[in-house]
């Protein structure tokens, strides 16, 4: 009831019309023009009225967004999030650059202007992907642990199950596990069909049950397995605890309680319960199961408001209509990475405060309430800055205190992490402080460490983040660690497309659990996957943690390879001789500028130390990567370099002279290596490998322009795949497996030399008489190749089918 119009305002005094940091609208006027909400102008598009109202009344609006295609066309509460996304890049200080995008006409000036401040909405396909595999994996470790009864010592059981749980102060009990067959009746294959396929057969499953059988027309679609066990998965649905730590404008939240809405309303017809509606399944998730945190407020209040919205929508009786709940306390802002080292004393009672401000609707009671429970939290890190050196705002042990009681940490933390920063300075240190350290600072690596803080021993992540921690050369450690931490159940590896139309990055979704039940990981072949819905579809194939290890460097090659070229790779790297145990001077050429350096922009710009002609003496041939052919360097003839003190970074003069290995680093179509002793020059764009001591060099140069070397790096490297300039890297190089030699050195080193007499002869390469020698004597190499790693008749038949 609202005294100044003397009548009742649904919702009014819920959470949704609290007004923020103790506005007083009661006692502000503003003034606003009708015009704004409604005018006679005219659009561009000849439309009548420019006003908030005009726009609105061109657009059917409805605020149900339960299902991942629209059912009608309709504007529905995602707005919010396209419009936080929007309106999130614009500042005072980007403003006019804003206006200049908008005023430019060009196509896609927007977005990369959204691009470069902004945020980005994960799309509400994703999200119901990532919501359903979260629930289907939560529900699927729920419903197969072993249920446990208690015992009171020394007295016979007389229950068939024991008590249902641990209610009050027991006596001194044993646990006593029952029968293990009881527990594996619903598969995860079941659960699948109930979180996707569910909504689809309900139908059918309310009228079996309405006639009390089957019929012609209709009969149950659920597993049994399902029907029979109704109420343990609508009891597990209902205690769910999920939570979001970049909650964004709340897609993630919102999906969740869809999908567990939708799944509890269709059990319904298998469980002997009064009172079960959309309503009330909607309000005890949001009340009891929601959790999330944003760094930005704005955030913050449009996931509550979505939350509200999906609320409203469902209310059954309007002359009953209940308050919103205050989600004050669930929905928080702060900044995830920065906790509170410390538990304090106390935390029940602030838990009784929030339950109680849950539901308050009082405005004086209200702020009495969060008064308290503030003073009680935020009291707490009030003086952090100058204790910890860093600022607390929120921590979840403390903010969500009642989840870690209850059940240790989350059941399930949901996420689009913020990534493409790598976080530095002081920030870098206190983040480190409190989560480890991670490959580059990446911030989505450290999200990734805070999910295992927040989930309990049984939790479920699952998170949409950049695919480069697939094969980051600085994350190989941090590979084995994953591996080592948890079950990886799924990995979605987007590297074929993108799924954010304005980034330059691709993506991976990630599912992966802290109880770790398996020594696989779980993943979806990404060969030739056009989209992001044909991919999801693909059956979940699986490979074993070791043979991943085996093939560290890029495991988004492990996800995109047939097995039998996987297996292939493993066996080529199961050669365990690194190269560079036998070749120990591997090093790139030369960085002649570098404004880092202290060089001037004149320096650089006019390239000072390259010339065109020997107009000094102590000038030296320059090489460019194209100079490098297979068994051959063949220098340009029209560049050279003074290499003096001036050189921004210089290696050491033994790399440009002797007998070496100069190998061209753009790989496209193949690896090109080439001999030489001349003293010549060269920048990154070539690797140089000395011989070593048992001049041994001229092998190691048959190997790698051999087709298996090929095969090799193309299916193992992480930069061998990437865009049209695939390369190869140092480490690639010193890491290359190389095989024992000694019995096959002669004959191997016998074709190269033949290889080499011809290759130097000035007319080689305008002679195709000496070409087509040459490739003959490569064929007979890549046999001698084929031998060395062993391999059989199949396995030459996928190196050369590759090709």
């Amino acid at each position: 009831y609202y005294s100044r119009f003397n009548c009742k305002i649904p919702f009014l005094n819920g959470g949704l019309f609290d007004p923020i940091g103790n506005y007083d609208w009661d006692h502000t006027d503003i003034l606003l023009p009708n015009e704004l909400f409604s005018n006679e102008n005219k659009t561009r598009e000849g439309d009548t009225g420019d006003g908030i109202l005009d726009v609105f009344d061109r657009y059917n609006f409805t605020v149900k967004e339960d299902e991942p295609l629209e059912k009608e066309v309709a504007i529905d509460p995602e707005l919010l999030g396209k419009a936080y996304e929007k309106f999130n890049a614009i500042r005072p200080d980007n403003f006019e650059e804003y206006k200049a995008a908008l005023k430019s006409g060009k196509k896609g000036a927007e977005n990369k202007f959204n691009k470069k401040f902004g945020v980005y909405y994960t799309p509400r396909e994703i999200v119901h992907y990532m919501c359903q595999q979260s629930l289907i994996n939560y529900l699927h470790t729920e419903l197969t642990k072993e249920p446990v009864s208690f015992q009171k010592i020394g007295e016979p059981q007389t229950s068939a199950f024991g008590n249902e749980g641990k209610k009050g102060q027991l006596d001194i009990t044993a646990e006593v596990t029952s029968n293990p067959d009881r527990v594996k009746k619903v598969s995860k294959e079941d659960l699948e069909t109930l979180i996707k396929f569910g909504e689809q057969v309900g139908e059918h499953e309310a009228a079996v049950l309405a006639k009390g059988r089957e019929t012609k027309d209709y009969s149950h679609k659920l597993p049994e397995s399902i029907r029979q066990n109704a109420e343990r998965i609508d009891r597990a649905l209902a205690n769910i605890t999920v939570c979001d730590p970049a909650i964004g404008s709340g897609a993630f939240p919102v999906g969740m309680m869809h999908e567990i809405v939708k799944t509890r309303n269709l059990l319904s017809p298998f469980i002997k319960e009064s009172i079960r509606s959309i309503y009330n399944f909607k309000r005890e998730c949001i009340e009891k199961s929601l959790y999330g945190v944003d760094i930005d407020q704005g955030a913050v209040e449009i996931a509550k408001l979505r939350l509200w919205l999906s609320l409203v929508v469902d209310e059954d009786d309007i002359r009953q209509i209940k308050p919103l709940p205050n989600l004050d306390y669930k929905i928080v802002c702060g900044n995830s990475l920065l906790g509170y080292p410390y538990t304090p004393r106390g935390l029940e009672k602030i838990e009784n405060l929030k339950e109680e401000f849950l539901k308050e609707v009082n405005p004086t009671k209200k702020n009495e309430l969060r008064n308290q429970i503030d003073d009680a939290i935020y009291g707490l890190f009030r003086n952090t800055k100058k204790t910890l050196g860093y600022k607390v705002t929120i921590d979840f042990t403390i903010n969500f205190s009642e989840v870690f009681r209850r059940k240790d940490g989350f059941d399930v933390v949901i996420a689009n992490p913020p990534y493409g920063v790598s976080i530095k300075g002081e920030y870098r240190i206190a983040v480190s402080k409190n989560l480890g350290k991670v490959p580059d600072y990446e911030i989505y690596y450290y999200f990734l460490e805070l999910s295992k803080k927040l989930l309990n021993s049984e939790g479920v992540k699952c998170y949409i983040i950049p695919n480069t921690f697939l094969f980051n050369i600085f994350a190989a450690t941090y590979r084995k660690q994953l591996l080592e931490e948890w079950d990886i159940l799924l990995i979605l590896d987007c590297t074929e497309f993108k799924l954010f139309e304005a980034t330059t990055v691709h993506n991976a979704i990630t599912l992966f659990s802290k109880f770790k039940q398996t020594k696989d990981v779980g993943y979806k072949n990404t060969l030739d996957a056009k989209s992001f819905n044909e991919l999801s579809k693909r059956p979940t194939e699986t490979i074993s943690n070791d043979k991943l290890l085996l093939n560290n460097t890029n495991w988004a090659l492990s996800f995109r390879l047939p097995s039998n070229r996987l297996n292939l790779v493993s066996k080529i790297k199961s050669y365990n001789i690194r190269l560079i145990e036998k070749f120990p001077d591997i090093s790139q050429g030369l960085i002649a500028y570098d404004k880092y350096k202290g060089q001037s922009e004149d320096i650089i710009k006019t390239r000072a130390f390259h010339f065109n002609k020997k107009t000094k003496d102590n000038l030296k041939p320059w090489l460019n990567g194209e100079d490098i052919r297979p068994y051959l360097v063949k220098w340009n003839g029209t560049e050279y370099i003074d290499y003096c003190d001036g050189i921004a970074n210089p290696r050491e003069p033994k790399f440009f002279k002797g007998r070496r290995l100069l190998v061209r680093e753009i790989t496209n179509p193949k690896i090109y290596a080439g001999y030489t002793e001349c003293e010549q020059y060269h920048d990154p764009a070539i690797i140089v490998v000395l011989d070593n001591e048992e001049n041994e060099v001229l092998l190691l140069l048959g190997i790698l322009n051999s087709e298996l070397a090929t095969f090799y790096h193309f299916n193992a490297s992480p930069k061998a795949t990437k865009g049209a300039f695939p390369k190869i890297l140092v480490k690639d190089i010193q890491d290359f497996p190389l095989p024992e030699w000694e019995n096959n050195k002669a004959d191997l080193e016998n074709v190269i030399k033949r290889i080499h007499s011809i290759t130097k002869d000035a007319d080689y390469l305008q002679n195709p008489q000496k070409q087509a020698k040459i490739k003959a004597l490569e064929r007979e190499i890549d046999q001698m190749v084929y031998q060395l790693y062993g391999l059989t008749k199949e396995e030459i038949r996928i190196v050369e089918g590759s090709s």
